[in-house]
């Protein structure tokens, strides 16, 4: 009876040893709890029903009792889900979009780690093979966002130095999820600092690209309704961001050409980001020169490519 009652309490402890992690919902709560804790949060944006690197991201790592034993010491757990089965609480899955759309999140899946105030300081995007990989992945996020809690005591210009070399230790398909650290820096730096002022440039035109791109987003998939928005905003534009837009704009200039006007509308778009690229002018006319040699040939080629 007494080695029973001994194997069944072995028993037990295992199980609670390899107990699956508690993943909230709730971002506030997250919060909440990693400030309470002094905790980063680890954010998974995935889509468990239909994502398939998701799927073996849980199962290969999130659900395995290494991972398990090292988040408990380091984060609070955030889950935001989007998935296609009928029955998801549709506020819940309104909310998770809305965040998703606030930290840039295009692809799945998506791992941040956030500061407690909900920044992004690390983490990594796509699948990973084992605990090992995404613990190695996560590690300068986790010191990024133990970084951050210390710097708040710290005089402003002091506090934006600090968030400044976060942001750019990030990996660059990190950045568009840092919007929020972006926009702390730039609340956070003063004039009176030529290095400051120069990064308050360089961060606003990245934030106004990041704007410039949900309104895209927002402008659904009428060509010509995203050619006025693409107007619009290369009026608007700061200047280190009008290459981008206008070869957004002759790209989409190219794939929707009907007529000769279009497609000369189409060489102007490119006469003109030459103008402001001088180092890709030559490249840009002998492009011009060989594929615009013969308009009407073109714009059948154009047809055919649509028609496929």
């Amino acid at each position: 009876m007494h080695k029973t009652a001994l194997s069944l309490f072995g028993f037990v402890a295992l199980a609670l040893s390899v107990q699956a992690a508690e993943w909230l919902t709730d971002p506030e709560e997250a919060k909440q709890r990693a400030t309470a804790e002094h905790k980063a949060i680890l954010v998974s944006f995935t889509g468990s029903d239909w994502c398939a690197y998701c799927m073996k991201l849980r199962k290969r790592v999130f659900e395995t009792e290494a991972f398990e034993e090292y988040a408990s010491r380091n984060y609070v757990l955030l889950e935001i889900d989007l998935p296609e089965k009928e029955g998801f609480d549709p506020a819940l899955k309104e909310r998770n979009q809305q965040l998703c759309d606030s930290y840039g999140i295009t692809a799945f899946p998506t791992v941040l780690v956030l500061s407690c105030k909900g920044h992004t300081a690390g983490g990594f995007i796509g699948g990973r093979p084992g605990p090992d990989a995404v613990m190695h992945a996560l590690a300068p996020g986790l010191e990024n966002a133990r970084r951050m809690e210390r710097i708040y005591d710290l005089p402003a210009d002091q506090q934006a130095e600090e968030l400044v070399r976060i942001y750019k230790s990030l990996p660059s398909r990190l950045r568009g999820a840092a919007r929020g650290l972006r926009s702390e820096i730039l609340r956070l730096a003063h004039s009176d600092s030529e290095a400051l002022r120069e990064l308050h440039a360089e961060l606003a035109a990245e934030q106004q690209l990041d704007d410039f791109r949900r309104r895209i987003e927002e402008s659904g998939e009428c060509p010509a309704e995203v050619l006025r928005k693409l107007d619009e905003m290369i009026a608007q534009s700061m200047p280190q961001n009008l290459p981008v837009l206008l070869d957004a704009k002759f790209n989409l200039q190219m794939m929707t050409a009907e007529t000769l006007d279009d497609l000369e509308a189409a060489r102007q778009t490119l006469l003109r980001l030459a103008e402001l690229k001088p180092e890709y002018r030559e490249k840009i006319e002998s492009m011009i020169r060989e594929c615009f040699a013969d308009p009407e040939l073109l714009l059948e080629v154009l047809r055919q490519e649509r028609e496929r």
